[in-house]
């Protein structure tokens, strides 16, 4: 979500997450950040990044009031730890893995401890869903 108008109408539907995406290589690219205050008080608002800088994660997210902090990149188990020390107690933090063969779902293993949420994403040529079904 990133146009104010649309966040509204959307937000009237009764959905309980919203995502915006913070990677500037995305099409969907968050650039404008005001547009989260477009977002009503009770909706999980939901922040994508992309390999970027957890100063820069930090910021937005305290900038953005994000709830969660979802990672589609290459973060490691240590940058996570990091950036944790540097949200809010509350935040979550979801990590997402792509997914082309059981092998990559094993990877999952390694951050079942430093983050709050896992997701399974199709491996594609680019970042982020492709909207495929995977199967491991």
């Amino acid at each position: 979500m990133r146009e104010p108008d649309n966040i509204r109408y959307v937000a009237k539907t009764g959905v309980t997450w919203m995502g915006m995406i913070f990677w500037p290589k995305s099409s969907r690219y968050v650039s404008d950040l005001s547009a989260a205050d477009a977002i009503p008080e009770g909706i999980t608002r939901v922040g994508v990044f992309v390999n970027q800088p957890n100063q820069e994660i930090s910021r937005i997210a305290d900038r953005c009031c994000l709830d969660i902090i979802q990672l589609h990149g290459s973060e490691s188990v240590t940058d996570i730890m990091a950036l944790r020390k540097m949200l809010p107690e509350d935040s979550k933090v979801m990590k997402a893995i792509s997914v082309s063969d059981a092998n990559d779902v094993k990877k999952a293993d390694s951050y079942a401890d430093v983050v709050d949420i896992l997701l399974f994403d199709t491996k594609c040529q680019t970042v982020g869903g492709s909207g495929k079904q995977f199967r491991s």
